[in-house]
């Protein structure tokens, strides 16, 4: 059997893009180990999607986390989400809505993310947390929010 020309060549191309997104990957990693927060965001969306890393939403949350602890806003917005649909966490829409109280704090969504964000916190809070939860959150919130302040001051 004959192997077309053109399907080695694609072959190669492909294996080429699969190696260069290897090497993306591995300084992506060492990045990220290092404490750059937009490398462990980004390592965290790899992670999430499967792109350049087998899919692994652990993997995902342990970079998003990381990065959240740094101030990242978007991978707290990620992080609160996994705690909302329980993606690679046990489900928790109290730890949810700490997440996302913060991220409102930080003042750096545009209005289009604000809004999402304040109809996410009040179906939240409408539907599954009492008010004795929303108090807790409440205090989470502050407890990460120092923390972060910490880690951010030391950095």
């Amino acid at each position: 059997m004959k192997i077309a020309p053109t399907l080695i060549a694609l072959t190669l191309l492909a294996l080429g893009a699969t190696n260069a997104q290897g090497q993306y990957i591995e300084q992506l990693k060492e990045k990220a180990e290092q404490g750059d927060p937009k490398a462990q965001y980004t390592l965290g969306e790899a992670y999430r999607d499967g792109r350049g890393v087998i899919e692994n939403y652990t993997q995902a949350l342990h970079w998003y986390r990381k990065a959240s602890m740094q101030g990242h806003p978007a991978a707290q917005v990620e992080l609160g989400l996994a705690y909302a649909l329980g993606r690679g966490v046990d489900q928790d829409d109290q730890e949810a809505y700490a997440w996302m109280i913060l991220v409102k704090a930080t003042g750096e969504l545009n209005q289009e993310g604000v809004e999402h964000l304040d109809g996410f916190l009040e179906f939240l809070r409408d539907n599954y947390l009492t008010p004795d939860q929303l108090a807790k959150a409440q205090q989470r919130a502050s407890e990460l929010h120092e923390q972060i302040q910490a880690n951010t001051a030391t950095n």
